[in-house]
């Protein structure tokens, strides 16, 4: 088996020596190495600057983070054998923690195998695959699941968004034996049944299961508010655990759905209520209410996936406002995740920023200015002598006509079209 060479820059391959796993494309001697000359996927040897080995490596060359290691054993690069070998150890470690088969097997770079994941629900398995590299040995990888688990069934949920960096398809199926739409699970002693072909991620969320556990020991006895609660992994955990009353808040009808089935499936369905909405407005009415909770859980969603939706749909929003207002974008190839959506009023708006501003503020809009501009106007720069190259033009603009507003995970369309409608009666009509 034969391997292109990625050469690393001088002194680069100080971190990995110290144990890290990452390899960033500004560490890598492109003249010897061109990124360009590796595929997405491909195993590459990495060597430093001395040529030298240092690792084996999967690539993914239009990344920040270019490659990641899967083996520093010269003799063996990632294959079949080491594959099974790698699982193998998975298993020992997750035995030695877990005195039932319900854990996550495999953790991405965790387990020496980035960009997979496998959560096991007894003898059923689902599949998680981010990159080139894991997609391209699937059937390896099924081969050394069948050998070391071997499950009755192994559901492939390639679902993804972060598959399309890599030009990955997504891809949901069963690629061994029979996976029912939910699969039993018990974690911490409570019964569940997990939507592993239709809810979010595998199904279940094993990674906060010590965290559970923690509030099975403060439940007893207490109210309890589960924000964002999907299948009730928290709020029928602290029911279970003796919690007096239990609110669980969702968005999808379908996740409050699934709260009430793990609840009545562990008898605590007369201690668990539900809410079903947007987690803000929904904590709002309970406010108004009057009620009060002595513990209030809150697990909210990807923030970064999230931020980014509710930038691009006000974004949209305010396309035909573009006369008046200017808003941001992103540079060529950048997939950022905005801290707030910065909108620039244009000097021939007709209107101040002053009035707009305080316009928004009545209507309940909050708003912030741009902590940026022309450093010149600050009055620590007074009868200090400093040179400017070019000019200032864009700093001064954004010190005086810009403003941003949030796209937090908390808002949602109904929020943003309410911001657009108000943005259009001041400024148009």
């Amino acid at each position: 088996m034969s391997f292109q060479t990625l050469y690393l820059k001088k002194q680069s391959d100080r971190r990995l020596k110290q144990g890290h796993q990452w390899i960033f494309s500004n560490e890598i001697d492109v003249q010897r190495s061109p990124l360009k000359m590796f595929n997405a996927g491909q195993q590459g040897v990495v060597e430093n600057a001395d040529g030298r080995f240092v690792a084996y490596a999967c690539m993914s060359p239009n990344n920040l983070i270019c490659a990641r290691v899967v083996s520093r054993d010269k003799q063996h690069p990632l294959d079949k054998s080491l594959l099974v070998h790698r699982i193998n150890i998975a298993l020992s470690l997750r035995q030695r923690c877990f005195d039932q088969p319900y854990y996550r097997l495999v953790y991405g770079d965790s387990d020496f195998l980035p960009g997979l994941v496998i959560d096991r629900f007894g003898d059923i398995c689902v599949v998680q695959i981010s990159n080139a590299a894991m997609d391209a040995m699937l059937e390896d990888i099924l081969a050394a699941l069948i050998k070391v688990i071997k499950p009755s069934g192994v559901l492939l949920k390639n679902d993804s968004v972060a598959r399309a960096d890599e030009g990955l398809e997504q891809d949901i199926r069963v690629i061994h034996g029979d996976v029912d739409q939910r699969v039993a699970l018990v974690e911490n002693g409570v019964n569940f049944m997990a939507p592993v072909w239709e809810g979010q991620k595998t199904g279940w969320f094993y990674d906060h299961r010590e965290n559970r556990a923690r509030l099975q020991q403060l439940a007893k006895g207490q109210r309890v508010l589960d924000v964002f609660s999907y299948v009730g992994g928290w709020g029928v955990q602290a029911a279970a655990a003796g919690a007096s009353e239990v609110f669980c808040v969702d968005r999808s009808q379908q996740a409050i759905e699934w709260v009430h089935e793990n609840a009545a499936l562990n008898g605590v369905e007369d201690r668990v209520a539900t809410l079903q909405g947007n987690a803000v407005d929904a904590m709002q009415q309970l406010r108004d209410a009057g009620e009060k909770f002595d513990i209030v859980v809150v697990d909210p969603p990807a923030f970064i996936k999230k931020r980014k939706e509710n930038f691009a749909y006000l974004k949209q929003k305010l396309q035909p406002l573009e006369k008046y207002l200017s808003v941001a974008e992103a540079t060529p190839k950048s997939d950022p995740s905005w801290f707030g959506f910065p909108i620039t009023l244009n000097e021939d708006a007709g209107k101040s920023r002053v009035e707009l501003l305080q316009y928004l503020d009545k209507k309940k809009i909050g708003t912030r200015l741009l902590f940026a501009g022309n450093l010149t106007k600050q009055p620590y720069f007074k009868n200090v002598e400093y040179r400017v190259a070019g000019d200032l033009i864009n700093t001064d603009k954004t010190m005086n006509q810009t403003f941003w507003v949030g796209v937090q995970p908390a808002l949602n369309k109904e929020h943003y079209d309410y911001i657009a409608d108000v943005l259009t009666n001041f400024l148009v009509k």
